[in-house]
């Protein structure tokens, strides 16, 4: 058993967290969103900030606050990919497609509830091939802030790549300001990954 509840089922798919492969359905499986590697999941954050967003990994959608969303730079997706997967661009695959008995998309998997990548997708996108997936990482190709590449350099008040200012009224990791649906998970009208093609 895991710390994620059993009686919640935050991204609706049909598959308690606590038996979800992907708790928020952005693609990124839980036991990569844990960091730590201590195979819990409440525990850990890959916020820049120093105490973090308050949301962590398995149920943030903006896990490094940098404005780009996890599905967005998460697996290695076309913006062909993402376009049929999330066609609204809200960082959480579209209701409608299958997700199993194991919460995790199935299209993703090389047969339907195996729990196995596809090859192309085993790795996380690490554009600069540092120790940090773009997920969580702000500065990705190593040279430029993400949020600076998807035009939302105005919004960084430190100066350190991310969101510093944390107000997330739906608790999905997104803050308000690049949040389109604050009263909703996911933001729709997200931009890709800077490094997608």
């Amino acid at each position: 058993m895991n710390d994620k509840l059993i009686n919640r089922d935050i991204d609706e798919d049909g598959t308690v967290d606590a038996c979800d492969l992907d708790s928020d359905n952005d693609g990124v499986l839980d036991s990569e969103e844990d960091t730590n590697a201590n195979s819990e999941f409440l525990d850990d954050e890959g916020d820049s900030l120093p105490l973090g967003d308050g949301v962590s990994n398995t149920f943030d959608l903006d896990s490094d606050n940098d404005t780009v969303l996890d599905l967005m730079e998460g697996r290695p997706l076309s913006q062909a990919e993402i376009n049929v997967l999330d066609s609204d661009h809200n960082g959480v695959f579209d209701e409608m497609l299958s997700y199993g008995l194991n919460g995790f998309l199935d299209l993703l998997e090389t047969t339907p509830d195996s729990g196995v990548l596809r090859p192309e997708l085993l790795a996380l996108r690490n554009t600069d091939g540092d120790d940090r997936p773009d997920m969580l990482d702000t500065l990705s190709d190593g040279n430029t802030f993400d949020m600076y590449l998807v035009g939302n350099d105005g919004l960084d008040i430190d100066g350190g790549g991310f969101l510093s200012v944390i107000n997330d009224p739906d608790r999905d990791g997104v803050q308000i300001q690049v949040d389109h649906d604050p009263a909703k998970r996911g933001s729709p009208a997200s931009p890709y990954s800077p490094h997608s093609s």
